[in-house]
């Protein structure tokens, strides 16, 4: 019998078994230019000079990879290793190293909105923020460090897909409530 130890070579192997797709990289405003941009670079195509053939194939290339990237999480339940992945055009996955779970131990959901600024014709801007996501992280014990599982739509998913995750991969559902450390509660001391 063989154990899985760190140099061990089965253990540096991951594939994933589970993948959660969480959106696009970009937002579908930019989406929607790029499609544009395909449609204008087909069109310098068709002017069939080795220059325009050059160029068309470049801005449709790059027109395609923003409208395609997307990102989420592969989690290899052979090793118990997860990471973040970006996939591109349509198919190309990539992503950071693969981490270990077992320092995160509990399992949290969070609605922590992504925020845009916005600008009206008059050049003012303001700041709105999109709340209507729900986070589910994979936490380390003290809440202080995080990882980004999968996005839910509503309360209900995320509670039932939470729910599910945790007892699958043997982490606690928990609140989110992270540990102050002592060099933070001294500084808010001394504001006071």
């Amino acid at each position: 019998m063989q154990e899985d130890l760190i140099d061990n070579t089965h253990i540096s192997e991951h594939r994933p078994e589970i993948s959660f797709r969480n959106g696009y990289s970009f937002t579908s405003f930019v989406r929607g230019i790029s499609l544009v941009f395909v449609v204008f670079g087909i069109a310098i195509l068709l002017t069939l000079t080795i220059p325009a053939i050059l160029i068309g194939t470049i801005i449709i290339f790059a027109a395609l990879f923003v409208f395609s990237s997307e990102y989420g999480t592969d989690i290899s339940t052979s090793t118990n290793y997860i990471r973040e992945y970006h996939k591109r055009f349509f198919f190309l996955k990539t992503g950071p190293k693969w981490v270990p779970m077992s320092p995160f131990s509990d399992v949290c959901i969070l609605k922590l909105g992504k925020s845009r600024q916005l600008s009206d014709m008059y050049g003012v801007s303001s700041n709105s923020l999109d709340a209507s996501k729900n986070e589910v992280y994979l936490m380390t014990y003290d809440h202080r460090r995080r990882f980004l599982v999968k996005i839910c739509a509503s309360k209900q998913e995320a509670v039932e897909f939470a729910t599910s995750f945790a007892k699958k991969f043997d982490k606690t559902l928990k609140e989110f409530n992270p540990t102050i450390s002592q060099a933070t509660k001294r500084r808010i001391a001394s504001r006071r």
